[in-house]
């Protein structure tokens, strides 16, 4: 093994004062490049054994660090911790951070000084804020109940970690958000009443500002998350914003070090809508992540608006994330704040009013606005606002502000109103975020477009400057100035450079009015925004943040009905190409949700219906491409319907390489979805597809079958030969192919041999495919003797930092290997036998899979395709762990060391599908080294991606895992270190499940346990 290629980790020895630095350190050090990090507050549970699980840190670790300071030379643990590691030869690394006098040990030795910059950790940093008021009165009325708990919420550093605030649109979340930051800290000079810097860091971000989803209550939406977390980490100090790896985990280390202040606004984007099956779930799998871990620990607070509840953050989650649910006005309210509006009239006509419109807050200001603008004030005058034209168009709750905006519309453009103001506020609709002052500008140009900008190009720069004014003095606009001196307007910029804001519900009427009553215009406008964002943009640009630009073109060139020129600004400058070196933003970046967002522009109805514009051909890519990047964000069942419909475009083409391609994509994601039967029979129409296609290019004839024989092997038939018929829809067809998993793979790389090809044997994920099933056998074994030997051998640790094979496998010839003659049969054994399988048909499978690995791994990395690179290292970790157990020897450091580069292959190749394999067998690694505390919060990651998906395979493999490894322990040590973990009730969720999907693959491996259960 490459020494240069294994994870570093380090281990920080600490006293308890220190704790706050020592979290700052450990996320700059695992920004810095570590893969892993010990420190004790974290990594050691209440009431587990402290030496152990320490010695075990020390023994792995790759750097040790050791944080000096006044509160040091007292302490016996940091002394003992010091010593073990120097009798190991780590490299040890002396931080000083307190003016203090050196341990005697460190005399006259390199110590590294921070006692400066440790200071600095501590400077306060306030972010610039994007959490503007919208649509706001100038005072806050009837929110004193929810700034309380707010408070209670900041002040309450024990019990609270996030606040939630739940509404409906515009019955005023931002307002209450805006209004408690700027009274709470602003005006207070982020200093608490003792004159203490409070918060140490602030940030916030508005979720609006990334595109808002349309009015569908049935599918998840697709904004993307865009670069909030670059934007974050950032601010919060992390040396590289733009890596995208655990950039989750990296973030809510930062948050959690201080007690910092984050306020997330308008999340509902990127949660599933309340008529979804997963309503209010979150979308994106790493702000999923980020939350969780800040629900579980934090010094500050997050406080987070929504529309819809978080469901992430519900059960044993929900004492310390409260959801606030944020009623419409009081009656008193709603008089108050249309008297501050200036309207006039008698407190019964002003109730009534309140009434009329649901005491919606965003309603009353609307309609106070339009009276003192339109009407002097006059309450008795409400009669004139209409609610006839809207009542089918929108849900309960928004749609009185649709009539007040209606009403506002056809008095602007009246001879009363002002028709220029209603042009440039019909802007608003063209944007699905704020507005910037350059694309406005270039909407003004020549030639005018007909009620959009036929008044609004002869403007010289004061008349634009005084109509954003008046819009905004109105609140039908925000613009965004900046934060800073807000008092001091000769400071203040002009407006037409500012970027123009508007509460969403307004954005969307515009939108929907412009694209129903002026729709050759709403059209043109798009035209030329694309035409202007394509012209400015970098041709290819680099990082996810440049990238904004284009995908914002791409999406104006969709709602401009140019979805071809669009496909091709996307195919050619976004993804770089489809061939060698192409899908540059999912292959480098790995930016699945930004790419989701990007594809869903070309889409009428996600994600089953392209736009008719498109060619048929490119109508089928896109929906393959919806599928894969749904696939990747771990939404597996939302990928379904398009793959099938873009395998259904396919056999209407005739085209019949494609669609193999699209049966065969079908057929993997049906194997994960837990669909077997009908998986095997889908891979099946794929090879007789494949075989169809007259092209002498062989991959797809390769591809079918692997994926067929990966079918097979986890479905495995045979045991119920009357199941044996149904293996594909054309049965007959069926019969002329291999019905053992093991066959298929030998014609594959048959195939593959008599093709043109260099590869000497399968690869990439054929090769992972194969390997899988040739790793059964050894996993098996590795199990029973986890299960029936002395389990208690694997826990320690030897520290010779070689890796080992069994010597039978070590001992094996190039020759000799099972590749060279076909698979080696697996044994057949009943499934209550205890006698060990061929010990040495297991260490050569085990060789095979290592050897085959190997050669693709290199193949791999000659590439760099990330996710090939990640499942070679897992069958690599898999077949060393595998060795170790089956010798009854201890989990050697490399291999522990192999396991965790592994897990963060699979981290940085982000595809959430392929995830929980290694997170399951990093916990069984970690287990074994007696880390229970990480091993549990793996398979507890592994469950939450599976659930999520939902992937019952690899929820089945979860319960399996978990059933065995606590099953293993004593009474005292589960109630110690898996409190509340009942093994049986584990293993009886892991057979519920694998009886239920015909899981064969898991069948020995589960009777086997169910015998040891015996002994539990």
């Amino acid at each position: 093994m490459n020494v240069d290629n294994l994870p570093r980790i380090a281990f920080i020895s600490h006293t308890t004062p220190y704790d706050s630095y020592v979290a700052e350190l450990e996320s700059f050090l695992l920004a810095s490049g570590f893969d892993q990090v010990f420190n004790d507050v974290s990594a050691i549970k209440p009431d587990e054994l402290l030496w152990p699980t320490i010695e075990q840190g020390i023994l792995s670790c790759t750097t040790f660090y050791f944080v000096i300071g006044d509160k040091t030379k007292d302490s016996v643990w940091v002394q003992r911790e010091v010593a073990f590691a120097r009798s190991l030869n780590k490299p040890i690394v002396p931080v000083q951070i307190d003016d203090c006098e050196l341990p005697s040990a460190f005399i006259g030795r390199d110590v590294i000084d921070l006692r400066t910059r440790s200071r600095k950790f501590h400077d306060q940093k306030i972010a610039d804020s994007k959490l503007v008021t919208r649509h706001t009165a100038d005072k806050l009325f009837g929110r004193d109940t929810e700034l309380a708990v707010l408070d209670e919420a900041w002040n309450n550093q024990e019990g609270i970690n996030i606040q939630c605030v739940i509404a409906w649109g515009g019955v005023g979340k931002t307002a209450l958000l805006a209004h408690w930051v700027q009274t709470r800290f602003r005006n207070r000079g982020w200093k608490n009443s003792a004159g203490q810097p409070e918060p140490i860091f602030y940030f916030d971000w508005t979720f609006y500002d990334q595109g808002t989803r349309a009015s569908d209550a049935t599918h998840a939406g697709a904004a993307s998350i865009g670069t909030f977390f670059t934007e974050a980490l950032r601010h919060f100090g992390d040396p590289e914003p733009e890596n995208p790896e655990r950039k989750a985990e990296r973030l809510a280390k930062l948050v959690q070090a201080h007690r910092n202040l984050i306020v997330l606004d308008g999340l509902e984007p990127l949660q599933y809508p309340y008529g979804h099956a997963q309503a209010g779930q979150i979308t994106d799998p790493d702000l999923a992540q980020f939350l969780r871990l800040l629900a579980q620990k934090n010094p500050g607070l997050c406080v987070i608006s929504s529309r819809e509840r978080l469901s992430e953050l519900g059960g044993h989650l929900a004492s310390s994330a409260p959801q606030l649910d944020l009623d419409d006005l009081p009656t008193e309210a709603a008089i108050a704040l249309l008297r501050n509006l200036g309207v006039i009239g008698s407190d019964t006509d002003l109730i009534e009013a309140a009434e009329d419109y649901h005491h919606h807050a965003l309603s009353l200001i609307l309609l106070g606005r339009f009276l003192a603008t339109a009407r002097g004030g006059d309450i008795r005058q409400r009669d004139t606002v209409s609610f006839e034209k809207l009542d089918s168009r929108r849900d309960n709750q928004t749609r009185s502000a649709w009539h007040i905006l209606e009403t506002y519309e056809k008095w602007l453009g009246s001879a009363e109103g002002n028709p220029t103001d209603l042009q440039a506020l019909r802007l608003v609709g063209l944007f699905d975020r704020p507005a910037t002052p350059d694309c406005l500008e270039a909407l003004r140009q020549p030639p005018a477009i007909p009620s959009i900008t036929d008044r609004l190009v002869s403007l010289d720069n004061d008349d634009w400057n005084a109509l954003l004014w008046r819009l905004n003095e109105s609140n039908l606009i925000q613009l965004r100035f900046p934060a800073r001196d807000p008092a001091n307007l000769a400071q203040k910029p002009e407006p037409r450079n500012l970027p123009v804001d508007a509460h969403p519900l307004v954005r969307e009427y515009f939108a929907r009015q412009l694209s129903e009553d002026e729709p050759q215009s709403y059209q043109t406008a798009h035209a030329q925004l694309f035409k202007y964002l394509c012209q400015v943009a970098q041709y290819q640009p680099d990082t996810l943040e440049s990238l904004q630009t284009l995908y914002q073109a791409v999406l104006h060139g969709c709602l401009a009905s140019r979805h071809q020129e669009a496909r091709e600004v996307y195919r050619d400058r976004i993804l770089r190409g489809t061939g060698a070196g192409g899908f540059y933003t999912t292959r480098t970046l790995g930016a699945f949700g930004a790419e989701l967002g990007a594809v869903t522009a070309f889409f009428d109805s996600p994600w089953k219906s392209p736009s008719p514009k498109l060619a048929r051909s490119d109508q089928a890519w896109l929906i393959n491409l919806a599928a894969f990047r749904l696939t990747a964000l771990g939404r597996v069942a939302e990928a379904l319907e398009p793959t099938q419909v873009g395998l259904k475009i396919r056999i209407e083409q005739k085209a019949w390489r494609n669609a193999a391609i699209a049966a065969s994509n079908l057929s993997e994601l049906e194997v994960k979805l837990g669909m077997l039967e009908q998986a095997v029979s889908d891979a099946f129409v794929a090879v007789q597809y494949a075989d169809r296609d007259p092209d002498p290019e062989l991959s797809r004839r390769i591809n079918s079958r692997t994926i067929a024989a990966d079918g097979l092997h986890q479905w495995q038939p045979s045991i119920n030969k009357r199941m044996t018929g149904k293996l594909c829809r054309d049965t007959k067809a069926a019969g002329s192919y291999p019905s053992k998993p093991e066959k298929l793979f030998e014609q594959a790389e048959s195939i593959l041999r008599n093709s043109k090809s260099d590869l000497k044997m399968l690869v990439s994920l054929w090769g992972f495919r194969y390997c899988d099933l040739i790793l059964a056998s050894p996993e098996r074994a590795a199990w029973k003797e986890f299960l029936f030997g002395h389990a208690s051998r694997l826990s320690e640790l030897s520290t010779d930092g070689t890796p080992e094979l069994s010597p039978t496998a070590a001992e094996t010839s190039e020759s000799e290997l099972p590749f060279q003659r076909g698979l080696l049969p697996i044994p057949q054994a009943s499934p209550m036998a205890s006698t060990r399988l061929s010990e040495r048909a297991t260490s050569l499978a085990l060789a095979e899979a290592i050897c085959r690995a190997n050669y693709g791994l290199q193949w791999a990395l000659d590439r760099n395709i990330l996710l090939e690179i990640a499942l070679d290292q897992l069958t690599l970790a898999r077949g060393a762990l595998y060795g170790s157990m089956l010798d009854r020897r201890a989990t050697d450091a490399s291999t522990f060391l192999q396991v965790l580069n592994t897990l963060k292959a699979a981290r940085k190749a982000n595809f959430l599908d392929y995830l929980p394999k290694t997170l399951v067998t990093a916990a069984a690694a970690h287990h074994l080294v007696s880390a229970f505390t990480t091993a549990g919060s793996l398979l507890d990651e592994a469950q939450q991606i599976a659930e999520r998906g939902p992937m019952p395979l690899h929820l089945a493999d979860v319960h399996l895992h978990r059933a065995r490894l606590v099953g293993s322990m004593s009474a005292a040590d589960r109630q110690e270190h898996w409190p509340g973990i009942d093994p049986k009730a584990e293993l009886a969720k892991a057979r519920a499940l694998i009886e239920k999907l015909h899981y064969g693959r898991r069948f020995d491996e589960l009777a086997d346990a169910e015998a040891a259960s015996e002994y539990w």
